[in-house]
């Protein structure tokens, strides 16, 4: 048995494309795979957010992103990074020390090196996003659809939306 979604039988008008999948009027669209922010994109993160570098999680994958997008409007919520961040800083919610920081901390005891005092996560309620990717005049040319909930009997399959070989 596979992990592939069979999108033919299962997602009709599905396609498919390099980073991401559209789908009746949406553009999907992700970015993974690239490397963990090294030392100058950190400093980048702490000046864009006005906030020092150990006030950052220790690892930060500042290029990932999941954007979902409106193609007639151009409307997308986007999760990113530096936004999520932003949106912790605005909450100014404490950071949250996890389960095993204790042992964390007694592994990464380095005699000569200031022991750090903390291993937290972020929690934040940070929404996404929310922008246009057209202008004011492109905009103004565009039939804006009817916005309204319409009863489906489709249902989302989520146990396909986390195979890892899929972009999203």
């Amino acid at each position: 048995m596979t992990d592939e979604v069979e999108t033919k039988d299962e997602w009709p008008g599905l396609e498919k494309f390099e980073s991401g999948v559209r789908f009746k009027g949406w553009k999907i669209t992700s970015c993974n795979g690239k490397p963990i922010c090294n030392t100058e994109d950190l400093t980048s993160f702490a000046d864009r957010l006005k906030e020092g570098r150990e006030h950052l999680p220790e690892r930060i994958f500042g290029q990932h992103y999941l954007q979902l997008e409106h193609e007639a409007t151009g409307v997308y919520l986007r999760f990113d990074a530096l936004d999520t961040l932003k949106g912790w800083k605005e909450e100014a919610a404490p950071p949250i020390e996890v389960l095993h920081a204790d042992r964390w901390r007694e592994t990464h005891n380095i005699e000569g090196i200031q022991q750090v005092t903390y291993d937290w996560t972020y929690t934040t309620n940070f929404q996404g996003t929310v922008g246009s990717s057209k202008s004011i005049e492109e905009l103004q040319d565009t039939q804006t659809p009817d916005a309204r909930w319409i009863k489906s009997d489709e249902h989302i399959d989520r146990a396909s939306l986390s195979i890892p070989q899929d972009p999203i």
